[in-house]
């Protein structure tokens, strides 16, 4: 219930989906997403940016399908600039 109240007060459909997840394209939902993040210690000042780099990352010109099952071993990340990260006072 927490988790529920937390989604709304940020404004967000807890059930919208952000798109499938590869390899295995699991649906990547607000709510699914929301508790991954609380999980990984997320501020909920933090989670509009948490939500803006999974739905870049789920965009098909980033294709994160041919990362997830390619030989090598490849990884993402994420870097925050711009007014965002010093209004958040991200590092």
């Amino acid at each position: 219930m927490y988790r529920r109240r937390r989604i709304a007060s940020q404004r967000h459909d807890p059930g919208r989906s952000l798109g499938v997840v590869p390899p295995a394209l699991g649906e990547a939902t607000v709510a699914r997403v929301a508790a991954c993040a609380v999980l990984a210690g997320c501020k909920p000042s933090y989670f509009p940016v948490v939500l803006a780099a999974v739905e870049a990352m789920l965009d098909p010109a980033f294709n994160v399908h041919g990362q997830a099952v390619t030989t090598s071993p490849p990884g993402q990340i994420v870097i925050v600039n711009g007014p965002v990260r010093v209004e958040l006072g991200l590092n």
